[in-house]
C-alpha cells in the first residue's frame, strides 16, 4: 500500500515565480531539480489561455508539461522567485530578485503607447481562451448528443420518446458549429463561397498578425475583436441553455433505465 501511495505522488520540481513589481503574477517556470549548475530561461512572453484537450492516460498531468506562448510582455521591471514543490507542498526558496526587460529597437513601427498594446494582447489571449473553450464545448456536447442518440436505438421504447428533443439539440450544436468554422472545404478555402467571416477565421487572422507584432493594433483588429465579442455572447447563451436540456434529459433517461451514456453515473 505504501508503494501504491508513492506512485501517486506528484513530481517533485523547482518553481521559478515571475512576477511584475506589484505582485502579480505573469508565469511560472517549472523544472526538475539537478546537481550542478543549471539554467532556465522565459521568453518574455505570456501564456495562451486556450484550452487543453481532455486526457485521461498516465501523461493527463505533466507540471513540466512545456505550454503555448502567446504575446511579448511589457518592458519593464520584474522579480523573480525560487520555491520546491515535494509530496504536494509548495516551499519558497528565495527572496525575491529582480530585473528588468528592455525593448530591442528592431521593430519598423513601434506602438507609441506601450501600455495599450499590452491591454489589447491581454484582452486577445482571453477573448482566445473564451471562444476556444466555446468551440470545445459545443464538441463536447455534440459528442454527447451522439451518444446518446446511438444507445437509445438499444432501447425502441425510448428512443421514440426521446429522440425528437435530440434531433432538435443537434440541430442547433451545427448551427452554432457553423458560426465558429463556416463551410469546411474538402481541399482549398478557396472553393468556399462568400459568407460572413466564421469567428475562429477572424480570431486567427488578428492572432496570426499579432504573434510576433509589436506595432499599434489596426483599425480593423480593434473592430474584429469588438465583432467576436458581440457574436460570441448569444452563443454563449445557447450553449449553456442546451447544456442544461441535455442534463435534464439525463436525469430523465436515468430513471428510465437507458443504457449509460457518457455523464451519468449509474443506478442500481
Amino acid at each position: 500500500d505504501m508503494l501504491r501511495k508513492e506512485s501517486m505522488e506528484e513530481m517533485p520540481h523547482l518553481v521559478f515565480t515571475i512576477s511584475d513589481m506589484n505582485g502579480n503574477v505573469i508565469r511560472e517556470l517549472r523544472t526538475r531539480a539537478k546537481k550542478g549548475i543549471n539554467r532556465i530561461a522565459w521568453d518574455l512572453k505570456y501564456l495562451s489561455l486556450n484550452p487543453l484537450p481532455l486526457k485521461l492516460d498516465k501523461g493527463a498531468y505533466n507540471p513540466l508539461k512545456k505550454f503555448r506562448p502567446a504575446y511579448p510582455v511589457l518592458p519593464g521591471k520584474y522579480q523573480v522567485y525560487l520555491s520546491k514543490l515535494v509530496k504536494g507542498k509548495l516551499s519558497r526558496l528565495t527572496e525575491a530578485r529582480s530585473f528588468e526587460v528592455k525593448r530591442l529597437q528592431l521593430g519598423s513601427l513601434p506602438a507609441k503607447d506601450q501600455k495599450a498594446l499590452d491591454r489589447f494582447h491581454r484582452k486577445l489571449i482571453t477573448m482566445s481562451g473564451v471562444l476556444n473553450g466555446a468551440v470545445q464545448t459545443q464538441r463536447e456536447l455534440m459528442a454527447k448528443t451522439l451518444q446518446i442518440k446511438q444507445s437509445l436505438l438499444l432501447k425502441p421504447e425510448l428512443n421514440r420518446h426521446f429522440y425528437p428533443k435530440l434531433r432538435k439539440i443537434e440541430l442547433a450544436l451545427r448551427e452554432i458549429d457553423f458560426k465558429f468554422n463556416g463551410h469546411r472545404a474538402k481541399a482549398s478555402r478557396e472553393e468556399i463561397p462568400p459568407s460572413h467571416m466564421p469567428l475562429l477565421w477572424r480570431l486567427g487572422a488578428i492572432s496570426y498578425s499579432r504573434m510576433l507584432s509589436l506595432s499599434k493594433p489596426a483599425a480593423n483588429m480593434v473592430n474584429s475583436m469588438n465583432i467576436i465579442r458581440e457574436e460570441l455572447k448569444p452563443l454563449l447563451t445557447k450553449l449553456k441553455e442546451l447544456k442544461d436540456i441535455l442534463d435534464q434529459l439525463d436525469m430523465k433517461m436515468t430513471q428510465k433505465g437507458a443504457v449509460w451514456t457518457s455523464g451519468r453515473i449509474p443506478e442500481l
